[in-house]
C-alpha cells in the first residue's frame, strides 16, 4: 500500500515536469532566447524529474530483491520468477532512462556557454543597431540645424539667434550622448543578469547530471 502511494507521487512528479516544461517548447523558436528559457525551465523543474526516477528504481529494487528472497527460500517453487523478470525489466527501464537523462543534462550544461556567447553577440547587435539609429538622427538633425545657421549668416547674421541654433546642437549632442549611454548601460546590465544565470544553469546542469548517473549506478 505505501510502495502504491509512492508510486503514484514519483508518477504525479513526472508529469508535472511536462506539464510545467511542454509551453516552454511552442512556439519553436531557434535563437538564443528560446534554448536559454527552454534550458532554465528545464533546470528549474529538474527535481521533479529525479525524485520521479529515484522513487520508481527505489520501488523496482525492494520489489525485486523480496521476490528473489521468497525464490531462495522456495527454490523448488518457480512462481516467482515471472515477477523477478519483470522487475529486472523495469529496473533495466530505469537504467536507460536515467542513461538518457544523464547524457541530455550534460548536454544541456555544456550548451550554456555557448548561448551565453550568442546572447552577448545578440546584445551587441541589438545595442549597435540602436546607437546607428540615434547617431544617423542625430546627424540629420545636427544638418539641418547647420543649414539653418549657414542661412541665418547669409541672411541676418543675428547673433542672438545664431547663438540658439548652436545651443540646440550642444543639447542634441548631450541628449544623444545620454541615450547612447543609456543602451550601453541597459545592453551591460542585461549581460551580467545573464551571466549570472548561465553560471547558476551550469551549476545545476552538473548536479542533476551527477544525480542521473548515480541513480543509474543504484
Amino acid at each position: 500500500m505505501l510502495e502504491s502511494k509512492f508510486s503514484f507521487i514519483g508518477k504525479i512528479f513526472l508529469i508535472a515536469f511536462f506539464i510545467i516544461n511542454l509551453p516552454s517548447l511552442f512556439p519553436v523558436n531557434f535563437n538564443v532566447t528560446y534554448f536559454l528559457i527552454v534550458t532554465t525551465t528545464i533546470f528549474d523543474t529538474s527535481t521533479l524529474l529525479i525524485f520521479s526516477l529515484a522513487i520508481s528504481k527505489f520501488i523496482h529494487i525492494k520489489n525485486l530483491s523480496s521476490f528473489e528472497k521468497l525464490n531462495a527460500q522456495n527454490s523448488s517453487d518457480n512462481k516467482h520468477l515471472e515477477q523477478i523478470k519483470s522487475f529486472k525489466i523495469k529496473i533495466n527501464n530505469d537504467n536507460k532512462l536515467s542513461f538518457i537523462f544523464a547524457i541530455s543534462f550534460a548536454f544541456f550544461t555544456l550548451i550554456q556557454p555557448i548561448i551565453l556567447i550568442l546572447d552577448f553577440n545578440k546584445n551587441d547587435v541589438y545595442s549597435g543597431a540602436y546607437i546607428n539609429i540615434i547617431n544617423s538622427e542625430y546627424n540629420d538633425q545636427k544638418s539641418t540645424i547647420e543649414d539653418l545657421i549657414l542661412k541665418e549668416k547669409t541672411q541676418n547674421n543675428d547673433k542672438k539667434e545664431l547663438k540658439k541654433l548652436e545651443n540646440r546642437i550642444t543639447t542634441l549632442s548631450e541628449l544623444k550622448d545620454k541615450q547612447i549611454d543609456q543602451i550601453i548601460k541597459d545592453s551591460n546590465i542585461n549581460k551580467f543578469a545573464n551571466v549570472k544565470l548561465i553560471l547558476r544553469n551550469l551549476l545545476l546542469g552538473s548536479i542533476f547530471t551527477l544525480c542521473f548517473y548515480k541513480i543509474l549506478k543504484i
